[in-house]
């Protein structure tokens, strides 16, 4: 951002600043300056997001908002815990590994960002052990919800395609 004055004096009270996005962003989270959110709850909430969508005739959309809650108890984002399941890597790239507490057979359903089902598999664990390859499902990067659905267990989980 670059003020022009031509010479004259102003002030400003309030600049906003906003870039382009994608359908789906990530959003960096943690202490380093660098980050989009840099704070957790502490007790209100950590993070506002703001969107405004300019159409291709430019019109301009009212502001959407989104309050956001960060917890950083999560340590790593590479291997997210559950309490009945873990799920790794995230971000990924071809493959997932889900790690269950269970041997029983669970349904497994990948959901792009626009809720359209790319993968739907009722699978059993090896081990408690399931191993997802999707190279063949050509995901493109962005965000995924993979929900795993049992008898005893349903957990959703929000992951990365790199």
């Amino acid at each position: 951002v670059s003020f022009r004055s031509g010479d004259c004096t102003y002030d400003v009270d309030e600049l906003r600043v906003y870039h382009s996005r994608t359908a789906s962003e990530t959003i960096l989270v943690g202490n380093a300056s660098t980050n989009d959110i840099r704070y957790e709850n502490n007790p209100n909430t950590s993070g506002k997001i703001n969107s405004i969508v300019i159409d291709i005739a430019h019109n301009v959309s009212i502001m959407a908002t989104e309050m956001v809650d960060v917890d950083f108890v999560i340590t790593s984002i590479n291997d997210i815990e559950r309490d009945l399941l873990a799920i790794y890597p995230n971000p990924f790239t071809d493959n997932i590994t889900i790690n269950l507490v269970t041997d029983e057979k669970v349904n497994i359903i990948l959901f792009d960002v626009e809720g359209r089902v790319v993968y739907n598999q009722n699978i059993t664990p090896n081990n408690k052990e399931i191993k997802l390859d999707l190279i063949q499902y050509k995901l493109a990067a962005g965000g995924y919800v993979l929900q795993v659905k049992g008898e005893k267990l349903t957990e959703t989980v929000r992951l990365i395609k790199q």
